[in-house]
């Protein structure tokens, strides 16, 4: 009988600790920014922010200020998007852009102390380009992050290995996936088999990371990845 009030102490104490959680939030524990597309203000644009469980998190911002849709805002005509009243203790968070040419990914680092600041760049329609292009062109990317093998890469860290690796067959496929991913992410088409070696080519950087120099089979595989995706950069 001496432990009678103990549920409804651990009760209360939850409810206090996730009324002092929810005292935490605020308007500038969020994220703005603007998409473009072709260089001028993208309307329309759904944009969503996730926590680094995969959830939607915090608020779109209306034009008074108050509480909008769950993670989640539309561009305005200025392109200009913000979500609000994240849990801002240093996380990082995925702001995902819903673009006509695909999803357009960022990762940020949200604090209680300002709005991060988020743009997002695509473009309809264009020709593919090269390893080589992008790794001369980084005022060109559309995008300042990417993932490989899901392992997400600084422009700098990713401009790096586009410089490749003449014997290392898994250097040699990122070289190519991370072209084909600046490709798609500035607006190119891509048919269903290079979409396809994309997945797969993340999938065996998975398993197969970076240096491993995998040979045989494994090799094979990945060089015949590696030719899907160069045919398509070079299209």
């Amino acid at each position: 009988m001496k432990h009678k009030f103990l549920v409804p102490i651990v009760f209360l104490l939850a409810i206090s600790l996730v009324m002092t959680a929810n005292a935490s939030y605020n308007l500038v524990d969020g994220v703005d920014g603007y998409v473009y597309v072709n260089g001028s203000p993208a309307a329309g644009i759904t944009v969503q922010v996730y926590n680094p469980l995969g959830y939607l998190e915090g608020y779109g911002v209306n034009d008074d200020n108050s509480q909008g849709a769950p993670g989640t805002d539309v561009t305005d005509a200025t392109g200009y998007f913000r979500i609000a009243w994240l849990y801002a203790n240093s996380q990082t968070y995925k702001v995902v852009a819903q673009t006509p040419v695909g999803d357009l990914t960022e990762y940020v680092t949200v604090t209680c102390t300002a709005t991060t600041r988020v743009e997002f760049s695509y473009s309809t329609g264009g020709d593919p380009c090269t390893p080589g292009y992008w790794k001369n062109h980084p005022e060109e990317w559309p995008i300042d992050t990417v993932t490989i093998g899901g392992i997400i890469y600084t422009k700098a860290e990713a401009i790096t290995l586009l410089k490749g690796n003449a014997k290392d067959a898994t250097y040699k496929l990122a070289s190519h996936l991370i072209a084909a991913k600046l490709n798609l992410a500035n607006g190119v088409s891509a048919s269903t088999t290079v979409l396809d070696a994309i997945e797969d080519a993340d999938n065996f950087l998975s398993t197969n990371p970076l240096g491993s120099n995998p040979q045989g089979a494994d090799r094979d595989y990945a060089l015949n990845l590696k030719d899907i995706l160069d045919a398509f950069n070079n299209s």
